[in-house]
């Protein structure tokens, strides 16, 4: 069998003149990428003169076949842009890891020369998988997370199991029923202060230092 029937081509396709319209057709269609599952096979930051660039290397998921049905060996597409879920100076943070397998769409121009300091000039490259972004990873074939936000019928679960860190000017909880902080240890300011008066605790009138206040709950 001869390289052009290996890569795709049957004796069919050219048994009449319509056959042949179809097969020239059906290549034409399946230049047009859309969307493609791809796995994470690399991460990558790049410090540029302006500014610092992350990328992926991924791999389709799913092969193409040639005429015998045979798998075609597949490239790693690298340096893909992925998503952050940005608007304004709001945004939701996280990197890909290898590994994760998700949907990766394909721009329909030349996006390589994407720029945020000059216009962009396009060029007649159309629908190359180099041009494709991430967007995310597809529920069900990928690890169970370990952080995240869970947004219930019952309320709103933030879970992490490692540190949670929260920086803000000014923090205000207003809660209409009830607010429970459960923790072995917790410090109002830092670890050396005096303990936290509850109820029925006395406090030296000369001092002014809480002595039986609470040896786990401390005010700077």
């Amino acid at each position: 069998m001869s390289n052009g029937l290996k890569m795709g081509a049957r004796p069919s396709d050219f048994v009449d003149s319509l056959n042949a319209l179809l097969y020239i057709i059906n290549k034409e269609v399946d230049k047009v990428k859309t969307m493609i599952l791809v796995r994470v096979v690399g991460v990558n930051t790049v410090e540029t003169a302006v500014r610092k660039v992350d990328t992926i290397d991924v791999i389709p998921v799913i092969q193409e076949v040639d005429a015998n049905n045979e798998a075609v060996p597949v490239d790693v597409i690298p340096n893909i842009k992925y998503i952050r879920w940005q608007f304004g100076n709001s945004a939701i943070k996280a990197v890909p890891a290898i590994g994760d397998i998700g949907i990766m769409i394909i721009s329909k121009k030349d996006a390589s020369r994407i720029s945020i300091n000059s216009g962009i000039v396009n060029t007649k490259r159309e629908y190359c998988l180099q041009d494709g972004v991430y967007i995310g990873g597809l529920l069900g074939f990928n690890s169970e997370p370990t952080q995240f936000i869970d947004f219930t019928e019952n309320g709103i679960d933030i879970t992490s199991d490692k540190d949670l860190t929260i920086n803000v000017k000014n923090a205000t909880i207003n809660a209409s029923e009830s607010a429970s902080v459960i923790s072995p240890v917790v410090n109002l300011g830092t670890d050396t202060g005096f303990g936290v008066a509850r109820i029925g605790d006395s406090v030296d009138l000369i001092t002014g230092k809480i002595t039986t206040g609470s040896s786990i709950v401390k005010a700077g």
